[in-house]
């Protein structure tokens, strides 16, 4: 699993390699925080006003010991229940004939409207109306590098390991953005009573950047830099920021 550019409408593209996973090799909760980080991971890929990302899924080499129904349930009710439309389009190529039959099960799970963003692309050139070959994996016959992982840096170790240790600089930034959600949950409950008052729309707007600001400060200590921070895709300054201050 990992990211690969963005598609011809600028969403984040993730590409699955479906027979890399082998269902049974990790624990299922080890595998759905993975399947949780790189959600949390592709949100920060977007950039406004896109909002959503593109997922293929590549099916070649895949076999029974693959298919992880349990997982794919997971998967569908994260998407569907915790991202709502933050999925754009999904992408299955190489899908073989023993395929067909696992889908008849799982397009069941499927609300009509994500149903309708999933297409099969019988030929890799079919990639092509929806993804530059700039940005599709060499294994898909593009141009864009397979994924090689960048490993954290002295830095990056050093810098974690400070914020682990600053107890009181994350329980202020926690202590903080609790107060922020709750006072925007508050005005926001106002404004849906009360949604031509211009007042309360200028105060929800207030509280919706205080909520961004006092995340933004908590990132550091719930979160660390990852490959694409340091392949340059995302950019977070607030870990410089921040890991200054402890000094």
């Amino acid at each position: 699993m990992s990211y690969s550019g963005y598609d011809r409408v600028g969403r984040p593209i993730i590409y699955i390699s479906v027979k890399d996973h082998v269902k049974g090799q990790f624990s299922s909760e080890s595998t759905e925080k993975l399947t949780i980080l790189f959600m949390e991971i592709g949100r920060k890929l977007l950039h406004s006003p896109v909002e959503s990302i593109t997922v293929i899924f590549d099916m070649a080499g895949f076999s029974l010991k693959n298919m992880d129904y349990q997982h794919i349930h997971f998967l569908v009710n994260l998407v569907q229940s915790y991202y709502p439309e933050s999925l754009g389009l999904a992408l299955i190529v190489n899908a073989p004939w023993l395929f067909n039959s696992c889908w008849q099960i799982i397009k069941r799970w499927l609300d009509p409207v994500v149903e309708s963003k999933v297409q099969f692309i019988k030929k890799l050139n079919d990639l092509t109306k929806f993804i530059d070959l700039s940005n599709t994996p060499k294994r898909l016959n593009g141009n864009n590098p397979d994924f090689k992982y960048i490993p954290p840096a002295e830095q990056d170790n050093i810098m974690s390991s400070a914020f682990r240790d600053d107890f009181y600089g994350h329980e202020q930034a926690r202590e903080n953005h609790e107060l922020a959600s709750i006072n925007y949950l508050r005005i926001t409950l106002e404004w849906a009573q009360k949604k031509h008052d211009k007042h309360i729309l200028e105060e929800r707007k207030k509280a919706m950047k205080e909520l961004q600001d006092a995340y933004e400060q908590l990132i550091p200590y719930i979160s660390a830099r990852t490959h694409y921070h340091r392949n340059g895709f995302i950019h977070e300054p607030i870990f410089d920021i921040a890991y200054e201050k402890i000094q």
